[in-house]
């Protein structure tokens, strides 16, 4: 009488388990992106108007199912500038940048082998810097002065992947970066949000 347990039953399940990862698409991942930027910021009083950024973000990500990803980067938003305003002493302008470091995960709902919208979240660590310029009437020298704040926030997105034969994927995103309590040390404590819609390129 043959044994119940044999080799082929042993095997049966661990090859049921390994198949599908034969035919999914390489783990590791990486994207560059572009794009334009909106900054809101909550301040006490005097909420300054931002003119329009450009932000330029790099990630790495690490698939760990067909539909959940984690993932890490960073992403720089450029100079946000107000218009010149104009005080008693002069006129200033003031203007914000920020470089964020990004920890999350992505999941993803694949509709066909190549089409694919995602959502992203995750915590963030920004490294900000704000200033004023001012200028002065007569020959008087204008100046500046600037301050630096960095601390913890969050992030959110969402986006559409299409993907090519060569293993090319191209992205477009909406994404939201919020970063609570800057300067929180000084007078003038604010919120920050950064709102952008992006395309990108990835492998």
């Amino acid at each position: 009488m043959k044994p119940v347990f044999s080799f082929r039953y042993c095997c049966l399940p661990l090859l049921t388990l390994l198949c599908p990862l034969s035919v999914q698409a390489a783990p590791y991942s990486f994207h560059l992106a572009l794009g334009g930027c909106q900054l809101e910021v909550d301040a006490t009083q005097n909420d300054p108007d931002f003119n329009r950024c450009n932000t330029y973000a790099m990630r790495g990500g690490y698939r760990v199912t067909s539909g959940f990803a984690l993932e890490g980067g960073y992403q720089y938003f450029n100079d946000s500038t107000t218009d010149r305003q104009t005080d008693l002493a002069g006129s200033y302008d003031t203007v914000f940048n920020s470089g964020n470091f990004l920890l999350g995960a992505e999941f993803s709902f694949p509709l066909t082998e190549r089409l694919r919208p995602y959502l992203r979240a995750g915590g963030l660590h920004y490294e900000a810097k704000f200033t004023v310029h001012e200028y002065f009437e007569g020959d008087v020298e204008g100046g500046k002065d600037q301050i630096r704040d960095s601390g913890f926030g969050y992030y959110a997105g969402a986006g559409l992947e299409v993907g090519t034969r060569n293993s090319l994927m191209f992205t477009l995103e909406l994404q939201q970066q919020v970063m609570p309590d800057l300067f929180s040390d000084s007078a003038r404590p604010f919120d920050a949000r950064y709102y952008s819609i992006m395309v990108g390129v990835g492998l």
